[in-house]
């Protein structure tokens, strides 16, 4: 059974990018517009992520990411403005302890690929019984299989995906 404690931390989103460069470049272009929308009706946590993309596939930021950024930055290091990051971005965690916060997200990327491989190489359909199934290999619930599987879905580039799933087959 796996616990999430023998899963190694998963440090490969810069080797990725690095490998996948212009897929990864064109799948940020395309994100920044979207961060900016919801910028803009008032998520501020996405300056963050705006950043982190620029930073991983090397782009320079767009000016309303450039400007938001060193603004709050400011405010906070410079002007008191706020007493934290946190009250800025919000606290990323709240409410959960940071432990098994740490246990569920190392664990994702491995649902994610068991989910991915008993799709792709078995034909079974992504619903509650395959996230039953490989909740129960990850030691965890159907819902938190689901939402990490749905997580990942979303945050990944396909192209990255597609690497992803190489690496991972070649360590099983």
């Amino acid at each position: 059974m796996n616990t999430g404690r023998d899963l190694p931390r998963d440090d490969s989103a810069q080797a990725l990018a690095d490998e996948q460069s212009e897929e990864a470049r064109r799948y940020v272009e395309g994100e920044l517009p979207k961060l900016e929308r919801r910028f803009a009706a008032g998520e501020k946590e996405v300056v963050l992520r705006g950043v982190a993309l620029c930073m991983l596939v090397r782009i320079i930021p767009p000016e309303w990411l450039r400007r938001e950024f060193v603004n709050v930055y400011f405010d906070v290091a410079y002007h008191a403005k706020f007493k934290s990051w946190d009250d800025v971005f919000g606290e990323p965690w709240k409410g959960r302890h940071l432990n098994s916060v740490q246990k569920e997200t190392a664990k994702r990327p491995y649902i994610w690929h068991r989910v991915r491989q008993l799709h792709d190489q078995e034909g079974r359909a992504i619903d509650d019984g395959l996230f039953d199934q490989v909740g129960k290999e990850f030691s965890c619930g159907t819902r938190q299989a689901k939402e990490a599987y749905k997580d990942l879905e979303r945050k990944l580039p396909a192209e990255m995906k597609l690497v992803r799933r190489r690496k991972m087959a070649r360590k099983r």
